[in-house]
């Protein structure tokens, strides 16, 4: 049981990371980049035609964990309160 609830918590949370490279958080005054991910920046692209994105291992490992915490949370949380009802 447990361990079927963390994957389904750790797919949620990957689920999340990826869907926050669709948020643009690129810094004003950054010119000829877009940075994408939320909280932190995971995904690089140089704006031109035909460009390759690059992305932060690193900044993507980070986002995964935060959600993947933020996910177990609120589960946590939730379990509570139907627990209390």
């Amino acid at each position: 049981m447990i361990m079927k609830l963390f994957s389904i918590v750790a797919v949620c949370g990957a689920i999340i990371t990826l869907l926050t490279g669709l948020v643009k958080t690129t810094p004003q005054g950054i010119v000829g980049a877009s940075w994408y991910g939320w909280p932190l920046p995971w995904l690089y692209v140089v704006v031109y035609p035909g460009s390759p994105f690059n992305v932060g291992w690193l900044n993507l490992t980070g986002d995964l964990i935060l959600w993947i915490a933020v996910v177990t949370f609120a589960v946590y949380v939730g379990w509570r309160i139907v627990e209390v009802w």
